[in-house]
């Protein structure tokens, strides 16, 4: 049977990633006249002319060598969608011809942070959650240890950076950590465990530094996020410990008896949850997940109980506290 061909399968977030980033750098109004010399398109030295969709597959085809590249016209053109609706980038009119949106012109008008330029997370903003979740979960690591009952007991933690974790202040005390933790199958002794006095936020310093492609950002949280929620709770049946993933929204922003900020998201919290991250589509670290609130007798009506979070705002205090001087990254949009 003759392939089909247009590729219609769903491309993996290694490939859509490699597409976006691609796409942007070829539109950008920067590059504009570099591209177009070597596309043997005309020149003028006065002013940025715009690139079509169209010059953007015969780029990757002959400048960059790929063969056939034209086959992902369908991806493409969603993608286009995708980075237009997300404000990247801004249609421009149309080349000669038609060609089912591959005549469509555009200029990337996107500008990035410092922090944004060294962190690939703000491409979620275009592919969603979903991004998030594939370039983070390596970050996101189990916590195990020995609880008051002599039982295993297990939270969650997130690498904020080469040798220090991020994780709850009850998961910390409420069982003598292990040793060890296991980060990208590989075992790292730890140094130090250091719980917060008052706020339940704490971290584990490792003795040895873990490679990171990048650094993670702390960033405000705001109603109505869109968020991922990342943890290992136990899964019943099971012989290994899994991250388990979920999309939710944040609900609220409270405040608790102490005056502490908390935010309230619906994702559900399960015990080995706490301490895992909450990011939003901009790839922003902005709470961790802490516990479930329930008043007295809900469990018996059956009623759904609130999940709480340690916003990033709290969480950035209590590590100053916990540790004056550590290494951490906060988006200020500078």
């Amino acid at each position: 049977m003759e392939e089909r061909y247009s590729v219609l399968r769903p491309l993996k977030m290694e490939e859509l990633e490699r597409i976006v980033f691609d796409l942007i750098a070829f539109f950008s109004p920067l590059r504009s006249q570099e591209v177009r010399a070597k596309l043997g398109k005309n020149v003028d030295g006065s002013k940025i002319l715009p690139l079509s969709v169209n010059d953007f597959v015969k780029y990757m085809e002959q400048v960059k060598g790929i063969k056939e590249f034209g086959r992902y016209h369908y991806h493409i053109l969603a993608l286009v969608k995708k980075l237009e609706q997300s404000n990247f980038l801004c249609k421009a009119g149309k080349d000669t011809g038609f060609t089912m949106g591959g005549e469509n012109c555009y200029y990337c008008i996107k500008e990035l942070s410092n922090l944004q330029s060294k962190n690939p997370l703000w491409i979620g903003e275009c592919l969603g959650l979903e991004y998030i979740q594939y370039r983070t979960k390596d970050f996101v690591v189990p916590i195990t240890g020995i609880d008051s009952t002599g039982g295993i007991g297990i939270g969650t933690g997130t690498l904020i950076n080469e040798n220090t974790i991020l994780t709850c202040e009850h998961v910390l005390t409420e069982m003598k950590v292990d040793d060890e933790v296991r980060i990208n199958k590989t075992n790292i002794k730890v140094l130090d465990v250091k719980p917060h006095s008052k706020v339940d936020v704490g971290i584990i310093k490792l003795d040895k530094s873990v490679d990171l492609d990048f650094q993670m950002v702390f960033g405000e949280v705001y109603l109505l996020d869109e968020i991922l929620t990342m943890g290992y709770p136990p899964v019943p049946m099971t012989r290994d410990a899994y991250l388990i993933s979920q999309k939710g929204e944040i609900n609220s922003l409270v405040k608790n008896y102490d005056g502490i900020d908390h935010i309230i998201y619906s994702s559900i919290t399960r015990p080995g949850n706490s301490g895992g991250p909450i990011f939003t589509k901009r790839g922003h670290l902005v709470g961790i997940s802490a516990r479930q609130l329930e008043r007295e007798h809900d469990s018996e009506k059956n009623v759904v109980p609130f999940f709480e979070g340690i916003p990033s705002c709290e969480i950035i205090k209590a590590l100053k506290e916990i540790e004056p001087d550590i290494k951490i990254a906060y988006e200020n949009y500078q």
